[in-house]
């Protein structure tokens, strides 16, 4: 489903970030990345250009995230946006393109919206 594609994980907390990673472990991902925050996922953007997939957890404090999602998209990369706001469940506004995954979600459901986010 998603062999060979490499991965970029930016979640705040450590054991979402591990539990994302076990989820698409099982789906053929070959590569992942992990960064704590959006300032860390800036200061490795040179290795972020040969990622396929984004997901972003989406905290409280938006603007920033959003801001790194829309660039990213920008560089060709599919952008799955985490979020436990309910609100998001029909997409946000200013991320059209992404794929919205509601917090806890099941791993066919994180399949799922990655698949979404490269286009099947």
């Amino acid at each position: 489903m998603l062999s060979g594609k490499r991965l970029l994980i930016v979640e705040e907390e450590f054991l979402i970030a591990l539990d994302i990673q076990r989820m698409l472990d099982g789906a053929g991902t070959t590569a992942m990345i992990f960064v704590r925050s959006v300032d860390e996922a800036e200061a490795h953007v040179d290795r972020l250009e040969n990622m396929d997939i984004a997901i972003i957890g989406l905290p409280m404090e938006t603007s920033s995230a959003i801001t790194l999602a829309q660039a990213l998209h920008e560089r060709g990369i599919a952008v799955v946006v985490s979020s436990s706001d309910h609100r998001h469940r029909h997409g946000i506004p200013a991320l059209p393109f992404a794929a919205i995954i509601i917090k806890p979600f099941a791993d066919e459901d994180l399949t799922r919206a990655c698949l979404k986010a490269l286009g099947g």
